[in-house]
């Protein structure tokens, strides 16, 4: 009786995994800026982060300044390399995203 219950947590974990899997493998996970977080998304991210700068605080200056120029500039780059996949914010999401799963090795982006 106890080996068949954990036996059936072991298949109901799997599947709750699998089922996971499948939905962000097949492109189901909204990833347009225009949609909604998703459930935990923030608080997920932002533990993670928070972890991350907790671990390894940096002391030194930051690589690139904070100024208008530099946010104008990083804008620029979002609208013409991500916008096509990630749509911009107030605006309706992309008509198709089949375009938007680009072969990363084969991306312009890929550094040269």
């Amino acid at each position: 009786m106890l080996k068949t219950f954990v036996i059936g947590i072991l298949i109901g974990v799997l599947l709750v995994a699998a089922g996971a899997w499948f939905y962000f493998t097949t492109g189901w996970a909204p990833v347009a800026v225009a949609d909604p977080p998703m459930l935990f998304e923030k608080k997920l991210a932002h533990s993670a982060l928070n972890s991350r700068i907790g671990k390894d605080p940096h002391a030194d200056p930051p690589p690139v300044p904070a100024n208008d120029a530099t946010y104008l500039a990083g804008a620029d780059i979002y609208k013409q390399n991500c916008a096509v996949c990630h749509g911009l914010p107030g605006k309706l999401r992309p008509p198709s995203r089949k375009e938007c799963f680009l072969n990363r090795r084969n991306s312009s982006m890929a550094p040269g």
